[in-house]
């Protein structure tokens, strides 16, 4: 016979779980990811999408654990799933905060070097052998193609 008490409180439990991580990533995010975008809109939607990404597959993991098969009786199998939850948890958690400094990261590359071609394209050039300013406009550096190009 299924304990179905047990799985109710680990179920009740759970979310309770997911929905404080989630509250404190939600938090947490919005500010680290404040300053990376240029505009307050494109970071909170970035940071719901990766909130809404971890509650998923949070969800997801704790429904899969709470029918797993219990390694023991009532307390004993409830107290099991969630140790097993939390380190879960933890590495969801983990995960996301790599997606969130990979946003930054990302962004903040893009910026640098948004403002170094637009640095390069506006600066008149100096002959370094004469030191005479000259009015040839920057040239982007050229990239040779790659194979995907060459077919």
């Amino acid at each position: 016979m299924t304990d179905y008490g047990s799985a109710v409180l680990f179920l009740v439990l759970g979310v309770l779980l997911i929905g404080v991580d989630g509250y404190l990533i939600t938090g947490n995010g919005r500010v680290f990811l404040r300053d990376t975008y240029q505009s307050a809109e494109a970071a909170a939607a970035a940071n719901r999408l990766t909130v809404a990404l971890f509650h998923l597959v949070a969800l997801g993991l704790l429904a899969l654990l709470a029918i797993a098969p219990p390694s023991g009786g009532g307390f004993l199998a409830v107290l099991g799933r969630l140790g097993v939850l939390l380190l879960v948890l933890a590495a969801i958690h983990g995960a996301t905060m790599g997606v969130f400094s990979l946003l930054r990261s990302r962004q903040h590359e893009a910026r640098l070097l948004g403002q170094s071609r637009s640095q390069t394209s506006s600066e008149a050039h100096i002959d370094a052998s004469h030191g005479i300013a000259n009015d040839v406009p920057a040239r982007e550096p050229y990239i040779a193609p790659t194979l995907d190009d060459r077919r």
